[in-house]
């Protein structure tokens, strides 16, 4: 363990033994501790960076759990137990006892700028209702926060919360070694669009996996026609619940896989537009205009979630 990594050691650390005991506040509190401590160390901060960087998620997150148990890890894990009074494998467990943890840089300029300097926090965010949350130094001081991120604190302000985001950058950078976590220009929003098909077949689309709106349109194209969905006209419709408004006013499944709607012009491209509003109604657009479209309960929308940046 490096020998200027601070923290309790020798200190009890937190029981594992049930989830109950302690809350899972207090046991994520004691993760981000470690991980803090672990950062002491200048090789683990740019082994971080530099799997932040190849991270196809929004914001760059890593899943704790599986970043954790690779090789590149190790001297994190190690000097993080350590620091709680834990072996390497116990640290594990009281990662695997709470809810999956995403672990993020949430301020798009610390991204786009820290190089692994060792001016960093990591806090513990559960609820990103609640404003108040502690932020871990690697020095082994901390500090009670309360509503705001402090940006201004810190190079690099980390957060480990319960994850928040799935599916792949949208029009995300090239897997290329760099200096930062994120280049300019870099995609900052994920969209997965879930059906059922088939009686209880569900099918899932990352859209970010495609390099454009067309791969995707093939992509869905080929899926419902394999399972013979096909053309059957712009009126055939199948309903179903919305996760994201609660209403079934908008869950037409009709399938817009033609190039464009409404006089052959071409829709809008969610590919190179920042807002994630804005993508959602343009996937909606692109997915339930025109061109294709499901036969009456042959495909069900479950859901189309659209996931963001979520800081400046």
């Amino acid at each position: 363990m490096d020998p200027g990594v601070s923290g309790p050691r020798g200190a009890a650390g937190p029981s594992v033994g049930h989830l109950d005991e302690p809350e899972p506040r207090e046991r994520m509190s004691a993760v981000a501790r470690g991980v803090a401590s672990g950062m002491y160390s200048p090789g683990v901060r740019l082994d971080v960076l530099e799997a932040m960087r190849a991270s196809p998620r929004v914001d760059h997150s890593l899943i704790l759990a599986e970043y954790l148990v690779e090789p590149r890890a190790e001297e994190l894990l190690e000097a993080g137990a350590a620091a709680i009074g834990l072996t390497a494998a116990q640290f594990l467990v009281l990662v695997g006892s709470l809810p999956e943890l995403e672990f993020v840089v949430p301020v798009t300029a610390h991204r786009l700028t820290w190089t692994g300097a060792p001016r960093v926090g990591v806090a513990a965010h559960w609820d990103s209702d609640v404003g108040d949350f502690a932020v871990y130094e690697p020095s082994g001081g901390s500090r009670q926060v309360d509503g705001v991120y402090p940006r201004w604190s810190y190079d690099a302000l980390f957060v480990v919360r319960p994850r928040e985001t799935d599916g792949t950058r949208i029009g995300r950078q090239p897997d290329v070694p760099g200096p930062v976590i994120q280049d300019p220009g870099d995609g900052q929003r994920a969209a997965v669009w879930r059906m059922r098909v088939g009686g209880n077949e569900e099918v899932s689309f990352d859209v970010g996996q495609y390099g454009s709106m067309e791969e995707f349109r093939l992509a869905v194209a080929n899926t419902l026609s394999a399972r013979g969905i096909g053309n059957t006209g712009a009126g055939a419709t199948a309903d179903g619940p919305d996760d994201d408004s609660g209403s079934e006013d908008d869950d037409d499944c009709r399938l817009a896989l033609s190039p464009g709607c409404g006089g052959g012009s071409p829709n809008p491209d969610p590919w190179g537009e920042p807002s994630t509003y804005v993508t959602k109604l343009l996937l909606r657009q692109q997915l339930d205009c025109c061109g294709w479209s499901c036969t009456s309960r042959s495909a069900t929308l479950l859901r189309l979630g659209v996931w963001s940046t979520t800081m400046w």
